[in-house]
C-alpha cells in the first residue's frame, strides 16, 4: 500500500481493515472502497457476473463471527458466568 499512499495512511489503513473493525464476513461495497481509497474497478465483464450468478452467498441474518472487544478470560462463556473448571483426562 505504500506504493500508492504515504507511510502513515497506509499504516491507518491497514489498522482499519484489520483490527476487528469489521468481521470477515462484512462486505466492503464498492463505494465504501473507494472512499477507503483502494485501487478498485467497477468494470466486470459480464461473462464473469454471469458465473457469479450461478453461486449465489446466502443471506445471513445474523453475523458468522461475534467480535469481542476484549479477550475473554479461560473459564468465561458467551454471558460471563464462570464455568466449573473440569480436570483434563489422565
Amino acid at each position: 500500500m505504500e506504493r500508492t499512499r504515504s507511510p502513515e495512511k497506509a499504516a491507518e489503513l491497514a489498522d482499519l481493515l484489520a483490527t476487528g473493525t469489521w468481521t470477515h464476513d462484512y462486505p466492503i461495497t464498492y463505494d465504501k472502497a473507494q472512499r477507503l481509497g483502494l485501487p478498485v474497478r467497477a468494470d466486470m465483464p459480464a461473462e464473469i457476473l454471469e458465473l457469479m450468478g450461478l453461486f449465489p452467498q446466502p443471506m445471513r441474518r445474523q453475523p458468522a463471527v461475534e467480535y469481542l472487544p476484549e479477550r475473554r478470560s479461560v473459564g468465561e462463556t458467551k454471558k460471563g458466568a464462570e464455568v466449573d473448571s473440569v480436570p483434563p483426562n489422565k
